[in-house]
């Protein structure tokens, strides 16, 4: 099949097509006759794997527009326009080329070859010094966005990149113009990391309009960005910034290293790039932080952090990240003080309560009955005395229920998702009870268990709580309150393990810092957070 489709192809290149012409069937569509190189290129764009990253361009506008359509497989979208430009004393031919509906067709007609049609017919005669390429460069293309290359790698990213090719015949480079559609989302309120106060833009999927929202906030000429181009096939643009002088150098040049090292076919996502450049350790844990909001970023990088921006991606990725930035909300630096760090404190008790209440029901329930005072101990007895669930099995049934409450609230729009949980856990709890399947006490322990957890500002960490939570559920039906010493003891050991780009993943609790105290369960003052943070800015332990 791939070889018949080359065989249309060649005849394709070697018959003029005969048909009408007509307004939209104009010079993009016309009939190039093809050199004698054009089979030795149909040739080489068979192989699976196309060689022309650093191949060089032709001086003949055929055998590149030949090539170019071999490499794309003729797509019906792919545009090639021919023209003929002309002055008092000279002509020279010339080809657009660009992809319809990437590529702004109001731009390339009004502005782009507009002015090059004027600059040619009004420029002053052509110093017989100067080549063919200097005259266009110096004179015609007058335009702002204007790149030159002269492979056809870039050529072919700028080009489905939203970009128009401009081809000189006889010049062996192209001119690269940027006239991509602005087909964008706007910029919305964050939807995952919602703050009462404080900042209220998110990022969107175009990278452009992300570093525009980091680059207003921060007007500092040490404030760095370099691109890179990831994926093999997908070739997606991939930004790290970082403001020097703040940021570690030797953490600048980990990212950088980790970055370019990335061997992957396709990047779709920032997690795709995250999964490249976390450490090698195994881990439930986010040791790469990711987030929606540009005023966190910016935090971020004063702190001396680096982040990371993919095109297509409307998260930013933050390292090295710290267990307690899970535990963080960028409101917390909207208010007083005291405060936030009664907040803080209350999220920590949170995600205790949230990971070790139902295990420690089962383990008093089930082996430790005797520590719980005999009249709590009666009433959970008698509400227990006609269930058909033993405990362990009748509160990992009712956590799971409403699990799936939260997640069907999560699929669902947002006008209903939250009414959905709520109203569903209740009418749910209420029945099971009436039923005389659960007792009252287990659906109000994981009520609590439930709302615990949605205190945690960090996605990602509350899915990690949520699967620690059958972990030491399934210690605790194991052991007791043994089981869940041996499961905390494993579980900190584990963190105590982990680094993000060499940093302790504990830090500042271990190793304990009494300075990078500041803003971790409390929250310092202002004038001492905002600057290079403590745990991330010691000698780079690699």
């Amino acid at each position: 099949m791939k070889k018949s489709f080359f065989q249309a192809l060649r005849i394709l290149l070697s018959k003029p097509p005969k048909r009408k012409e007509t307004s939209e069937n104009t010079p993009a569509q016309k009939y190039i006759r093809p050199s004698s190189d054009t089979e030795k290129l149909l040739q080489m764009a068979e192989e699976p794997e196309v060689a022309y990253l650093n191949k060089p361009l032709y001086d003949s506008i055929d055998d590149t527009i030949a090539y170019i359509k071999a490499v794309q497989g003729n797509c019906f979208d792919l545009v090639i326009r021919q023209m003929h430009l002309k002055n008092a004393w000279d002509k020279q031919r010339i080809a657009v080329v660009y992809i319809s509906g990437v590529s702004d067709k109001k731009i390339i007609d009004e502005s782009i070859l507009k002015t090059i049609s004027d600059n040619y017919r009004n420029i002053p005669k052509q110093d017989k010094q100067d080549s063919t390429f200097d005259y266009f460069n110096n004179f015609i293309m007058t335009l702002s966005s204007v790149r030159n290359t002269e492979e056809f790698g870039e050529l072919f990213i700028t080009l489905l990149n939203g970009d128009v090719i401009i081809l000189v015949e006889g010049v062996k480079k192209c001119f690269l113009i940027d006239a991509k559609i602005k087909n964008e989302r706007a910029i919305e309120a964050p939807m995952a990391q919602v703050s009462v106060k404080g900042g209220n833009e998110a990022f969107n999927e175009s990278l452009s309009t992300n570093v525009c929202l980091i680059r207003r906030r921060i007007r500092n000429p040490h404030f760095r960005m370099e691109k890179y181009i990831l994926g093999k096939k997908s070739n997606t643009s991939v930004v790290v910034m970082y403001i020097h002088g703040v940021a570690d150098p030797k953490l600048v040049k980990e990212v950088k290293t980790r970055v370019e090292g990335i061997d992957a076919e396709n990047i779709l996502d920032s997690e795709y790039v995250s999964f490249y450049l976390r450490e090698k350790q195994w881990t439930m844990f986010q040791t790469i932080f990711s987030t929606e909001r540009p005023d966190t970023v910016v935090a971020s990088l004063f702190e001396g952090r680096v982040a990371i921006l993919v095109d297509g991606s409307p998260f930013a990725l933050v390292a090295p990240m710290l267990f307690v930035q899970a535990l963080q909300s960028p409101e917390d630096y909207y208010m007083k003080g005291y405060i936030a760090s009664f907040v803080r404190y209350t999220r920590f008790v949170a995600f205790f309560v949230g990971l070790y209440l139902p295990a420690i029901y089962i383990s008093l329930i089930h082996f430790h009955s005797e520590l719980l005072p005999i009249d709590l101990l009666l009433s959970i007895a008698g509400q227990r005395n006609a269930l058909p669930f033993p405990g362990f099995l009748e509160i990992v049934l009712i956590m799971f229920f409403f699990d799936l409450l939260r997640e069907s609230g999560t699929r669902m729009p947002t006008s209903l998702g939250s009414s959905l949980s709520f109203l569903g856990a209740i009418i749910i709890g209420e029945s099971a009870v009436q039923a005389g399947l659960f007792s009252s006490i287990i659906v109000i322990v994981v009520t609590i268990t439930a709302i615990c957890s949605l205190t945690i500002p960090d996605y990602f960490l509350n899915l990690t709580l949520t699967v620690l939570r059958y972990l030491f559920l399934i210690a605790a039906i194991l052991g007791g309150l043994y089981g869940v010493t041996l499961a905390s003891l494993a579980l900190l050991t584990h963190l105590c393990s982990l680094r993000s780009f060499g940093f302790n993943y504990l830090s500042p609790y271990a190793p304990f810092s009494a300075s990078g105290m500041e803003d971790s369960l409390i929250r310092g003052k202002i004038n001492k957070i905002f600057r290079r943070n403590k745990n991330i800015s010691a000698e780079y332990p690699y």
